[in-house]
């Protein structure tokens, strides 16, 4: 029994220890403050299934479980990054909540050009055995009536960034980039393209208990 027990106790020391739970940051903090913010504002249905999917979420996390959050959430989590990076408007309308609820598939790399908001996409597929067709569900802004298009608003703030530094380095010259090269620039530096929810998003702070 002595040896059994030892052994048992050798196995357990060679074990990998589970690492401690992170602090909370102060990024962190603020950022589960904007998505309560936002919780608040929202249907109190959609709401409440946010918060149900968080703790199924928190719960899986703890067990190092494989969970795929909706496609409500990953939104709701964008928006609340964007709005904390570029001060885009920190709303879920329930007409662009619904949308979500209905199609678990969706990306909202849609985005308004004048506010920056993102909106629901159905991308076509490439694949053989499930094609299908593109679904567009705004063409302008919910909020402000803007025109929506993919990735408008990054591309409109990166030309901005960069006509200006290239007034800055080309004096009285004119330069001038035509879309699809932005486009193509703003893919490779942002990594856009298909993410799949199921991969935890790096990106995504510390959850509170």
């Amino acid at each position: 029994m002595r040896s059994i027990a030892s052994r048992l106790q050798r196995i357990e020391a060679s074990l990998p220890r589970k690492p401690p739970p992170r602090r909370l940051s102060e990024a962190d903090i603020r950022y589960w403050q904007a998505f309560e913010s936002l919780l608040r504002t929202m249907d109190p249905d959609h709401a409440n299934l946010l918060q149900q999917e968080l703790k199924l979420w928190a719960a899986a996390r703890h067990q190092r479980l494989r969970f795929e959050i909706s496609s409500l959430l990953w939104a709701v989590f964008k928006i609340v990054k964007r709005h904390m990076e570029t001060s885009t408007p920190l709303v879920m309308p329930a007409e662009v909540a619904a949308i979500y609820i209905s199609n678990p598939d969706l990306g909202s790399w849609h985005e308004c050009e004048d506010c920056g908001y993102e909106l629901p996409i159905r991308r076509a597929q490439d694949s053989v055995n499930r094609p299908r067709q593109e679904t567009i569900y705004f063409v302008r802004c919910p909020l402000c009536g803007g025109q929506v298009s993919w990735c408008g608003f990054s591309i409109q703030q990166s030309r901005k960034n960069l006509e200006a530094a290239c007034e800055n380095d080309i004096a009285g010259n004119e330069y001038q980039v035509d879309r699809p090269t932005f486009c193509k620039f703003l893919s490779r530096a942002c990594g856009l393209g298909r993410v799949p929810r199921q991969e935890v998003w790096s990106g995504l702070p510390c959850q509170p208990k």
